[in-house]
């Protein structure tokens, strides 16, 4: 089954508990998302690309995955994520 990338930017949005700094960071993490919704993208990659300190990203990822926005997972060796909808 393939991610669908609008659908979960949509109920993002919805989220009126998330920071939004952190539902602006996620939006533009994805442009990473492969079609099962999984990143390895670096913290530093989306630092370059927000131009916004490293230390701000790791802590907004942090953010979405307490938030239940992201799931740690295991990519070929590589630390990484994926995109889920809280309480599902």
């Amino acid at each position: 089954m393939n991610f669908d990338v609008n659908e979960w930017k949509g109920l993002l949005a919805l989220d009126d508990e998330l920071e939004p700094n952190t539902r602006m960071l996620l939006v533009q993490y994805t442009m990473f998302l492969d079609s099962q919704g999984r990143t390895s993208t670096k913290p530093k990659v989306l630092a370059g690309l927000l131009n916004m300190p490293e230390k701000e990203v790791r802590k907004r990822l942090n953010e979405a995955r307490e938030a239940e926005w992201l799931e740690a997972i295991d990519m070929d060796g590589q630390k990484g994520y994926r995109a889920v909808v809280p309480g599902s």
